[in-house]
């Protein structure tokens, strides 16, 4: 969801199993701030990325991000077809026609694209049912998606990755992501894991598979969030190698290779899926509020 300057809210929806349905939904508020007029456009359907910026709308589907623009301040739906900012968008649900994608803007004309990895751990697909899973190394899905992208805001036709600058790699899952003006740098939450103690009953247990958070970390150029590779546990406060990849439940991994979180959410996990910085009037510092 997102919100103009003026009131009026757009909701980016999901298709349903048949990949039909989606667009964009615009609603405008009266003063009673009930919707008083409710449009269905676009085709950028099943993102969960949908943002404002410079006064034109960005909304992300399965494989594209789209800019709108609008005539005038008050038009509630846009004065034409969208630009595709960037395409080639992997698909981050392979057979499906949705895309959890997150995007920041840093008012300076950089968008910032995130993208999840394939899966929730990084093993070849067909291993024996009875077998124990061996993590691929490197994982396939580093570099090609898993990670933070910086674009261009403004330039239309711009293809993934090969137009964009890497910023950050291992990320398992993520949509909260989001610019602080105050101190002028990036922050995101990654999604933990799941299931590590039903792969591994041996070496996680149900209260370590409990402690697995969901990191928030101030992003830059080079950060390594640690997926597949490394979880995190947020009560000990320890990156952990994983399982798949010889850990076993105590071998903690090189500090120096990758981002230690500066807030976690572990059990019950949170699993926030956008965050904002507000900085009131009188704040000095921000104000940091994460949505599950």
């Amino acid at each position: 969801m997102a919100v103009r300057e003026n009131g009026d809210i757009y909701v980016s929806t999901p298709v349903d199993k048949q990949n039909s349905g989606g667009g964009i939904i615009a609603l405008q508020l009266g003063t009673g701030y009930n919707a008083v007029e409710v449009k269905h456009f676009g085709t950028a359907e099943g993102g969960t990325a949908i943002r404002f910026y410079e006064n034109a709308l960005y909304a992300a589907s399965a494989s594209a991000i789209y800019r709108f623009t609008f005539a005038s301040s008050d038009a509630l739906l846009p004065e034409k077809s969208p630009e595709i900012i960037v395409k080639e968008l992997p698909a981050t649900h392979p057979g499906f026609n949705r895309a959890n994608v997150a995007l920041a803007f840093d008012g300076k004309g950089d968008m910032f694209v995130a993208l999840e990895g394939s899966a929730n751990i990084c093993t070849t697909i067909d291993t024996p049912k009875d077998a124990p899973q061996v993590g691929l190394k490197p994982c396939p899905d580093l570099g090609i998606r898993a990670g933070v992208w910086r674009f261009n805001a403004s330039k239309p036709g711009q293809k993934f990755p090969a137009d964009g600058e890497q910023v950050a790699t291992g990320i398992r899952d993520i949509s909260a992501l989001d610019w602080s003006s105050a101190d002028g740098h990036l922050y995101g939450i990654m999604h933990g894991r799941d299931g590590t103690h039903n792969g591994w009953p041996d070496i996680v247990s149900t209260e370590g598979d409990d402690n697995i958070a969901d990191e928030m970390h101030h992003i830059t150029i080079g950060t390594d969030l640690g997926w597949p590779y490394t979880y995190y546990d947020g009560v000990r406060k320890v990156r952990l190698i994983s399982p798949e990849y010889g850990g076993n439940g105590k071998t903690e991994a090189e500090a120096d290779l990758y981002s230690t979180p500066i807030v976690t959410f572990q059990f019950p996990r949170a699993a926030p899926v956008n965050l904002v910085f507000y900085s009131g009037i009188n704040s000095r510092r921000p104000t940091v509020a994460a949505r599950s």
